[in-house]
């Protein structure tokens, strides 16, 4: 609902004269008129201030709420760098643990291989020894001949 059109006060009264209705204090209603207006003028210009605050309050929380869609955006591709950073180290560890379970089978062959070459060396030693120990009872025998 918009308000009436302000009438000044001379067409209030001719609107009352029309309806057979008069004013007894013509000064009081001129002062009554004046501050009437007085009293419009300053309730617009606060309605222009108010409007002129709500619209700064408005471009205000639009400023906000883009920072705000900046600032999400941005944590989003962090957590999204994140997982893809977690799901790389996942691959690297799995990488690393078939890597050392390798290393471990490659030592514990290494480990065989050295015992089975000490062993086959103590053999080789041994029959190293028994040749030489045949050899100096052959010459022995040569000898007694």
């Amino acid at each position: 609902m918009e308000p009436k059109p302000h009438k000044t006060y001379a067409e209030q009264l001719a609107v009352l004269k029309r309806r057979g209705m008069s004013v007894d204090d013509d000064a009081a209603a001129a002062a009554l008129e004046a501050r009437s207006v007085s009293l419009l003028e300053s309730v617009g210009s606060m309605i222009v201030e108010a409007t002129a605050q709500k619209n700064e309050c408005e471009v205000q929380l639009k400023a906000i709420d883009e920072t705000e869609t900046v600032r999400i955006e941005a944590f989003r591709r962090f957590l999204l760098e994140a997982e893809e950073a977690l799901e790389g180290l996942g691959e690297q560890r799995s990488e690393a643990m078939i890597m050392i379970t390798e290393a471990q089978l490659a030592q514990t062959e290494l480990q065989v291989g050295m015992e089975n070459l000490t062993a086959s060396t103590s053999r080789n030693l041994a029959n190293e020894q028994t040749k030489a120990d045949i050899e100096r009872g052959l010459e022995q025998l040569r000898r007694m001949r």
